[in-house]
Formats: structure tokens, sequence, C-alpha cells
């Protein structure tokens, strides 16, 4: 099974004493993930031929800025390249994984350096989703046209519904309102009783 890639992000508290002091390299003028503005580079093979190359860019405000998408590259040196199979979640060889497995330490250790940090995967509920004023869903006759004549946009959908086998909101009213009104079982109203 092929390894996950981890992803980083800048560590809040980096200065470019920090950069400096493990390796990075000034570059003033830029280059074309960084808009051309001045960066700091870092580059170390992490395998045969493979090398990991890092650019932290330094914004007008003098900010960085970073992600592992644009400002990472994993290059293969004999073709002066991206090393695709990285990048190809199709691809599970023992060598890309290994790949993968040192990557993942080299950018560690940048970690350890203080100057990325790993993404965390927090589950976050956006609450003015869930809480938003939204328009009451009306099902009419124009719904049930609409799903009979569309049934593709509806295939998650059960056949009962592709086929327009389900109440507008008049006619669940009226059944709820009926059976709200019937008598259950073992009331004294009429419900038949077996012998």
């Amino acid at each position: 099974m092929r390894k996950t890639i981890k992803e980083y992000t800048l560590n809040e508290n980096l200065t470019e004493e920090t950069l400096k002091s493990n390796g990075f390299k000034y570059n003033n003028e830029g280059s074309v993930t960084t808009a051309k503005l001045p960066l700091y580079f870092y580059y170390k093979y992490i395998e045969d031929e493979i090398e990991l190359f890092v650019e932290i860019g330094i914004k007008e405000d003098g900010t960085f800025m970073f992600d592992t998408f644009d400002n990472v590259l994993v290059l293969d040196d004999d073709f002066c390249q991206p090393y695709h199979p990285f990048y190809r979640d199709d691809v599970d060889t023992p060598f890309v994984n290994k790949v993968i497995e040192k990557y993942n330490e080299a950018m560690d250790e940048l970690v350890s350096m203080g100057i990325l940090k790993e993404k965390t995967k927090e589950f976050t509920i956006d609450k003015s989703i869930i809480f938003k004023d939204y328009p009451p869903l009306i099902v009419d006759d124009k719904t049930r046209h609409d799903v009979i004549n569309n049934p593709l946009a509806h295939i998650n959908c059960p056949l009962t519904t592709r086929l327009g086998k389900f109440y507008t909101n008049e006619e669940y009213e009226k059944r709820t309102e009926k059976l709200s009104k019937r008598t259950l079982p073992g009331d004294n109203g009429g419900a038949r009783v077996r012998k």
C-alpha cells in the first residue's frame, strides 16, 4: 500500500535567522512560485538521484510565503524534472514508497529545526453553515416532473424517487393529517380487535 505524503505549513515563529542557521540560502531574484519575490531555498538528496527542493518566499510586507504544493519539489536529477511517480497516487512501488518515507523524514527534520510544522487534519464544524437560515425546501409537482425527466441527476436516490414516487409537500401534509386522525390499535375508538 502506498505510503502517505505528509503536508506541512510554516512555523508561525519562523525567522530569517532560523532559516540561515539551518542551511537555507538567500536568493533576492525569487522564482516563478514566489512571483519573483525574494526567497530562501534549501535542497537535499533524499534518495539515489532524488532531491528535495524547498523554497520559502518573502512577501513585500516581510512575512513568509509557503505551501507544500507550490514551494516543495521532489526532483529526479537524472532527468532534471520532477520525480513524477511521487506526485501520482496511482503509482505504488517499493522505490516510490522509499522516496515518500525519505521525503517525510526530511520534512520532519525541518519541523525539528523550527521551520515547518506538520498540517493537522482537525475536524472542525462550521457553525455558520449548520445554523444558516436556509429557505424551506419545496417539493411540488414541478419537482416531481424535474426528477422524472432528469433521472441521472438523481442517480444516488432510490429507484422509486427517480420514478417520481414520493410525496409533494402538500401530499405529505394531507397524509400526515389523515394518519394523525386514525385510531390506533387498542384504542376504544373503533379499532378492530382480533379474537
